[in-house]
């Protein structure tokens, strides 16, 4: 997802450069086609997926739609969690006292 993506550290790090895309992406397409150009920033580009998986709005921009201005506007607010692994057994009666007598 987009956020997901803004959150990688080639952006995460550089808060200004995500603000000044998301002031280019107020001023349209062609603006943001300048700042990806001048900040080389092509092979980090957010994709955005339609229902048949196919990348759509290659500059932030879908017909009318701008598909990045509220995923970096999110960013403020956004608290990534640690993914918990828990690998251990399911079956965790045996730390409920009294659990296994039970029947």
């Amino acid at each position: 997802n987009v956020v997901k993506s803004f959150l990688q550290p080639e952006w995460r790090e550089k808060r200004n450069k995500v603000k000044a895309l998301r002031d280019a992406l107020r001023n349209g397409e062609d603006a943001v086609k300048n700042f990806i150009s001048l900040y080389r920033v092509e092979s980090q580009r957010p994709e955005v997926k339609n229902h048949k998986n196919q990348i759509v709005g290659e500059n932030g921009w879908e017909q009318d739609i701008c598909l990045w201005f509220d995923a970096i506007e999110m960013l403020d607010l956004f608290y990534p969690l640690e993914q918990f692994d828990d690998t251990r057994n399911e079956d965790r009666t045996d730390e409920i006292p009294g659990a296994a007598n039970q029947t």
